[in-house]
């Protein structure tokens, strides 16, 4: 972790030590003190809190079980209810790129209740959440090898259904969703390895429920 220093540097390096090895790493207020926090998966089946203490102070990482090798991960209020919940891809046996997608809810201290598993519609190797049709939901955007990312949309509530199929480019790898046009939809910004590229695709033309 590098600290910026408000002129587009990042001197000096902060470490924090992990029990397992983390494959994904994301950052928010999950307990709701006005500080980003830090979240981790990785390893067997864990999820890693780092509390900001206020002023960069990181309290001692508490690992929780999440899914089984989770592979990346995504914060948002899925909900509706005002915390970061966390949306998380994992994978099978021998790497096994699994069709589901999972949502832990937090339970409004920055603690996740137990995963529930939501069907992805394709391979799901890395997931974006973001409001892609402006109805103030935040929907899901999931991708895997190939090279077609999946719209899920929230109905509320974290309820999803299927909505929409989108060519992105080959191989995609990573996800962003930011509203780049400023037109109050996400869009999302799409890493494909194998075309040495990174796609724009545009939050209106995403989702249509």
């Amino acid at each position: 972790m590098r600290l910026g220093d408000g002129k587009g540097g990042f001197p000096g390096v902060r470490e924090v030590e992990l029990d397992d090895r983390p494959f994904s790493v994301a950052a928010g207020d999950l307990d709701g003190d006005g500080d980003p926090d830090i979240v981790a998966v990785g390893g067997l089946r864990w999820l890693w809190v780092i509390r900001n203490e206020g002023r960069v102070q990181l309290a001692k990482p508490l690992r929780h079980e999440a899914v089984s090798f989770p592979s990346a991960v995504a914060l948002g209020d899925i909900d509706g209810d005002g915390d970061l919940d966390l949306v998380c891809t994992a994978l099978g046996e021998q790497g096994a790129v699994l069709d589901q997608v999972w949502l832990l809810r937090n339970e409004g201290n920055g603690s996740f209740a137990p995963a529930q598993s939501i069907p992805a519609g394709c391979e799901a190797e890395t997931i974006a959440a973001g409001d892609f049709d402006g109805d103030g939901n935040l929907d899901l955007a999931v991708a895997g090898g190939l090279s077609d990312v999946v719209i899920l949309h929230n109905g509320g509530g974290g309820a999803f259904t299927p909505a929409g199929r989108i060519e992105a480019g080959s191989g995609p790898t990573s996800l962003c969703a930011v509203d780049l046009d400023g037109d109050g939809r996400a869009d999302l910004a799409v890493a494909c390895s194998k075309s040495n590229r990174i796609k724009l695709l545009w939050g209106g033309k995403l989702l249509r429920p």
